[in-house]
């Protein structure tokens, strides 16, 4: 968008901004007159039923029997909830003022609402003070220590009977048990106009001008949609929100479309040799060029990866001639590279050969608690016992299984060993760990070929783990999550090797569903020089418990570091310090400090 258009969509914005300030001022002034209108209505009308209502037990206390007892007096006054005072003196008393005289009278006040001193006498001479040049009966209100007082008072054989209740304690009752959340305040005489939500109610005075009251409700109010102001910056805002989308963001999100689109579709053909075109000149042009450049290297990686291909199957034809017949100039330079094949291939052959014909064996190394000292699992690892190279180490074979794509006969194979050996392990303890390389955890029929080892074979779910490097979790955490989710749905335990190596060691652990760490060689290694490294392993075994997890201190392969973890609770600990692994013949007479 060049410089006139930003100018012209500026002046089109403010254009429909004083649009809609006049709109909302010209349609919404009636409805918010009416509004508040409505809310002051029925503020009064809140506010006059409260009085009537106080007033019907006023009117019911003075009508009682003119002859009745004061005390009788004074207990219906009592029992009158909304009533806070009454008095009755003789009609021809002098006021207090007058020399030589006192006031003769009863007054009955509620507690805590009446400060009346001197057992009302204060009150009742204000009483006789404000109605001494009145005659005859009479309503209305009057100021007494700064409270606004309501009496209704009238003559009857020759006395004066008056009850009455302070008027803010009312309103505040009222707002309380309505919930109005009601606002009073007496009106100033420097007080105009009536403030904005607020209702007026005129009192008759007793004695004076009537007594004005200002009052609001949070309920009542008019709300900020209603008002002119409010409704002019909700119509300003929704319009300038729009108008943003429209001029702005909605090409900013088409734009970021169509190279998500181009490069989903390129890397799902694979033809990285195609290139995102996106015209213009911004951030998401930059993010285009720097998304081709990927491209190119994928382009590069992919090329190579072809060229490497066709390489290594020319090598292996040429292996292949050059072992029946000398090929003059190949023999010689692929005698290196021709050799280091022909082992790799020999040994593919061998270890198919090798499973089949029972040259693997599993040896077992225990797990062994800290505190009792007794043994709680042990870790089922696989041996080759070749012919010409001896017993191999799973680290020296595997990566030709990975390759050749025979992991999954390798886990059969393992699941069938543990199966027919785990009965002959000492009952304590007899729970047994396997351990799943990444291809094997990734592997789709995982599941499936554990679920048929359990129904086929006297293995139940609570006697195996599987174990994972924190490698393979941290790699590709979603899909592993979900094998790791599938394996706790079998009933089977998923421990991770190698733990606290990853920076996110943390994250998954708070959410992967595993029952058991084993600690990085890191944690060991540390116990020899460090003294509070326990003290972290520790904190490690309590963070974990709280997870419903336990954790293993691997490689304890010296006496010190088995005598500082010893006694520790909730760590268990494995390594040459207490046993090597052994095949099933020694383990299932090996006792712990045998």
């Amino acid at each position: 968008m060049g410089l006139s258009g930003r100018v012209l969509a500026v002046l089109m914005v403010f254009m429909l901004l004083a649009g809609m300030l006049l709109f909302s001022w010209l349609f919404w002034g009636e409805v918010v007159e009416k509004t508040e209108q409505t809310s002051a209505r029925l503020l009064e009308d809140t506010i006059k039923l409260a009085i009537n209502d106080a007033r019907t037990q006023i009117a019911q206390v003075l009508t009682l029997e003119s002859l009745m007892e004061r005390e009788q007096w004074l207990s219906h006054c009592e029992q009158a909830e909304q009533i806070d005072f009454c008095a009755s003196w003789p009609k021809s008393a002098e006021p207090s003022g007058a020399e030589g005289k006192v006031s003769r009278g009863v007054v009955f006040e509620r507690k805590s609402v009446i400060a009346a001193d001197d057992n009302g006498r204060v009150l009742l001479d204000l009483l006789q003070d404000q109605l001494r040049a009145r005659d005859g009966d009479g309503a209305g209100v009057i100021y007494w220590q700064q409270q606004p007082l309501w009496l209704e008072f009238e003559h009857r054989d020759g006395m004066v009977y008056g009850v009455g209740f302070v008027v803010t304690r009312l309103l505040d009752r009222w707002a309380g048990n309505m919930h109005l959340g009601m606002h009073w305040r007496w009106r100033m005489p420097e007080d105009v106009a009536v403030p904005w939500g607020m209702a007026e109610i005129s009192l008759p005075g007793l004695s004076g001008a009537p007594i004005s009251v200002l009052v609001s409700s949070s309920t009542l109010t008019t709300s900020v949609l209603s008002s002119r102001l409010g409704v002019s910056v909700v119509a300003v805002a929704g319009m300038l929100a729009i108008m943003v989308w429209l001029l702005f963001y909605r090409p900013l999100w088409s734009r970021m479309t169509h190279l998500l689109y181009q490069l989903r579709t390129i890397l799902s053909q694979r033809d990285y040799s195609n290139r995102i075109a996106l015209p213009g000149k911004d951030a998401l042009s930059e993010v285009a060029q720097h998304c081709n450049g990927l491209l190119s290297a994928l382009e590069y990686s992919h090329n190579l990866m072809a060229k490497t291909n066709l390489v290594t199957t020319e090598l292996l034809h040429k292996l292949e001639a050059s072992s029946t017949t000398t090929v003059s100039g190949v023999a010689s330079d692929l005698q290196d590279g021709g050799g280091a094949l022909s082992d790799s291939v020999a040994l593919v052959t061998q270890l198919s050969r090798a499973i089949e014909s029972g040259q693997l064996v599993m040896h077992y190394q225990p797990v062994v608690a800290m505190e009792s000292g007794k043994v709680v699992s042990w870790e089922a690892l696989c041996r080759w016992q070749t012919e010409d190279r001896g017993v191999l180490a799973p680290v020296e074979f595997l990566s030709i299984a990975e390759q050749s794509g025979q992991m999954r006969a390798l886990l059969r194979w393992a699941l069938t060993a543990v199966a027919r050996d785990l009965v002959l392990l000492p009952q304590e303890g007899r729970r047994v760990s396997i351990n799943l390389s990444h291809s094997q955890l990734v592997d789709r029929e995982l599941l499936t070929v554990i679920g048929e080892a359990i129904k086929t074979s006297l293995l139940t779910p609570e006697q195996l783990d599987f174990e994972i490097r924190e490698a393979s979790l941290l790699k590709d955490f979603d899909t592993v999550n979900q094998q790791i989710e599938g394996l706790r749905a079998l009933g089977v335990g998923v421990t991770v090797d190698g733990y606290g190596f990853g920076a996110h060691a943390l994250t998954y652990l708070q959410r992967c569903p595993i029952t058991r760490l084993k600690l990085s060689r890191v944690f060991s290694e540390r116990i020899a020089r460090e003294r509070r490294e326990v003290a972290f392993i520790e904190g490690i075994s309590h963070f974990a418990a709280g997870l419903g997890a336990s954790v293993v201190a691997m490689f304890i392969e010296t006496d010190h570091q088995l005598i500082a973890l010893r006694g520790r609770k909730g760590i268990a600990a494995q390594g040459y310090a207490l046993a090597w692994p052994m095949p099933i013949g020694d383990a299932q007479h090996w006792k712990v400090g045998a």
